[in-house]
């Protein structure tokens, strides 16, 4: 966040609680000063939920991979669960 100003989000994480993502954005005043940061843990149940209401179409896929091509979510649990990257499933 300090380096870019900008949301970010992290890789998912296994908890006590299960797979999560944590989610950060810096807090700026009316200047654009930096005065803060938010940072937020969510039940990965969160963002499958909302991969799931995506609807793309017949042969569409709906997936969110992180810098590497690792999938952090997807319909496919297994897919997070196993650290699979997108070159594995795609070629």
């Amino acid at each position: 966040m300090r380096e870019t100003n900008n949301l970010v989000i992290s890789d998912t994480e296994e908890s006590e609680v299960g797979p999560e993502v944590v989610v950060g954005t810096p807090i700026l005043d009316g200047t654009g000063v930096v005065t803060g940061y938010m940072v937020g843990s969510y039940d990965y149940g969160v963002m499958f939920d909302s991969l799931v209401s995506i609807n793309p179409g017949a042969n569409g896929s709906v997936f969110v991979i992180n810098q590497e091509g690792v999938y952090m979510a997807a319909r496919d649990l297994t897919l997070v669960e196993n650290a699979k990257n997108i070159r594995d499933v795609y070629g």
